[in-house]
């Protein structure tokens, strides 16, 4: 038999609860009277959840049927035709069946109630499989962890002797004052000295012309005029 069907009977033909559920007056169905303190005072006794809305969908999938042709006052009555009082063998009632479908990210889990149902052998081999594959799943995670270890030993290694080579290059090349100034001579240091412009001044006549063009240019050779030479009369 089920482990649902075997508690519901028992909480049902518990005599100490009658005020609260009890079988009916045909002892073929039962009736729950006070459906607050059948939650908070029977289902926890014999399920791990305290809903009767939960209760009642279990019942619905082991086929009970809510008593609807007469009424009982300030109760609910409930009914399967293998389901009574003194009754030999409740194993005829099983789960109704439903197509099985794989499971998908978007399931919802298993309900108390529905994990109450399984046997108990699947429960534990469900447990074990679980463990070895948390197991698994451990060492996995420390092969993971070591390879992470060992590859940034090897990249230190790697970053290590290329900084040796690089330092090795720089003290061949630069000198041993490299990055340092030094001011021993700074005393005797002297300012190259600037060109001065050279300022010519307007001559007034022709006469201070003519010695200018004579004169030679400080950046240019230029030839010096023949004082034999006859000037040239700019007059005629």
């Amino acid at each position: 038999s089920a482990p649902f069907i075997i508690k519901t009977y028992q909480l049902v033909s518990d005599d100490s609860t009658n005020q609260i559920i009890s079988w009916g007056d045909d002892d073929k169905s039962f009736v729950i009277w006070d459906t607050c303190d059948f939650e908070t005072l029977v289902l926890p006794q014999y399920f791990k959840h305290n809903h009767l809305g939960s209760f009642v969908r279990q019942l619905n999938q082991y086929g009970f049927r809510k008593e609807t042709s007469r009424k009982v006052s300030q109760g609910h009555e409930f009914y399967h035709p293998d389901f009574y009082r003194n009754s030999a063998d409740l194993s005829s009632i099983r789960r109704k069946t439903k197509k099985t479908s794989p499971p998908s990210a978007s399931s919802p889990p298993p309900s108390f109630e529905d994990l109450e149902d399984c046997d108990e052998q699947l429960l534990t081999d469900a447990v074990k499989a679980l463990k070895e594959k948390q197991n698994e799943a451990e060492r996995l995670l420390e092969y993971i962890v070591d390879e992470l270890k060992f590859t940034r030993t090897i990249l230190l290694d790697i970053k290590a002797s290329r900084q040796g080579l690089r330092d090795s290059r720089v003290s061949n090349i630069a000198p041993s004052c490299c990055g340092k100034r030094t001011f021993s001579n700074f005393d005797s240091y002297q300012a190259p000295q600037q060109a001065r412009k050279v300022v010519k001044r307007i001559p007034e006549s022709f006469e201070e012309l003519f010695e200018q063009m004579a004169q030679p240019s400080p950046t240019h050779h230029t030839t010096p005029l023949d004082p034999n030479e006859a000037p040239i009369d700019f007059t005629s």
